[in-house]
């Protein structure tokens, strides 16, 4: 198929990549040729949790807790969202860090090998809640949900809607127009993935915008903080940040500064004045284009 099994694994391998992400290496925003220099120097004030939004959101819960399938009248085999691309990504999402440290056991001894004491306390409090929940990690490991979508790509419609969606060079107006309306409607983990869902619209109309706002010439640093900024705006509409979260325990086995904090401690203690500023700036900018309270 044109649109099959390559396009697939490029955005698995794209969302594993997104929650677990570190700051480009060597590029600080504030620091790097040509990005706002006025953001980098002022006086960073911290980033302010706000409460999660819970209606209908199903990452509201501080733990990763067993979820029963017949609690959801949801398309077999699918047990977070009836579309089986946003269901794919929710679940590789939550289980992500399940994934990494309950695998073969020779991949588990890598990945304990390279951790510290820290780090390693905090992989065995993720074991634990892991374990609860071993048959939806089967559900959505890698390989599972590749042939889960795979088979959605025997439905036409279904195909031809997101090849649309990830393959055209340009947006129509009213294009732009529909996404940024369903966008600003979202709450939790579907909101997260939503920058994967819509890549193309966030790569033509959100990026640039934001580099020209930041007075940037690298795009692969605003790219990464417009991220960050639309993760804390994620937090407060519903998705599960806390200490004990997926996104923070996949960051603590990448670095040991997102043990036991929650993503906002993380913004606030982790980046540089300069990096801190420019997500600052992005998250309110896009609280004003998706008219997010």
């Amino acid at each position: 198929m044109k649109y099959g099994f390559t396009l697939l694994v490029v955005f698995a391998i794209a969302l594993y990549w997104y929650v677990s992400q570190e700051t480009p290496k060597k590029e600080n925003v504030g620091e790097v040729n040509g990005t706002n220099k006025m953001a980098a120097e002022k006086v960073v004030e911290p980033v302010i949790k706000k409460t999660d939004i819970t209606a209908n959101s199903i990452d509201a819960q501080s733990d990763i807790v067993p979820i029963k399938p017949s609690m959801s009248a949801l398309p077999e085999g699918q047990f977070f969202h009836s579309d089986p691309l946003v269901d794919a990504f929710i679940g590789l999402y939550r289980y992500s860090s399940c994934h990494s440290v309950m695998g073969k056991q020779a991949r588990f001894q890598q990945v304990r090998s390279g951790l510290n004491e820290n780090q390693k306390k905090h992989l065995n409090l993720n074991m634990r809640q892991c374990e609860q929940n071993q048959e939806l990690m089967k559900q959505y490991s890698q390989d599972r949900v590749m042939y889960q979508l795979s088979q959605m790509e025997k439905n036409k419609s279904m195909r031809d809607k997101y090849a649309a969606m990830f393959s055209q060079d340009t947006l129509g107006e009213s294009e732009k127009a529909d996404i940024k309306q369903r966008i600003s409607q979202l709450v939790g983990l579907e909101l997260l993935v939503s920058t994967m869902l819509y890549k193309k619209y966030f790569h033509l109309e959100i990026l640039p915008t934001f580099q020209k706002e930041l007075q940037a010439h690298n795009l692969k640093m605003v790219d990464y903080v417009v991220q960050q900024a639309f993760i804390l705006i994620a937090c407060e509409r519903g998705v599960d940040c806390s200490a004990t979260s997926p996104m923070m325990y996949s960051r603590c086995l990448k670095n040991e500064n997102a043990c036991g904090v929650d993503f906002t401690s993380y913004i606030n203690k982790h980046y540089t004045p300069g990096i801190r500023n420019e997500i600052l700036i992005s998250k309110r900018l896009l609280q004003s284009i998706f008219s997010f309270s």
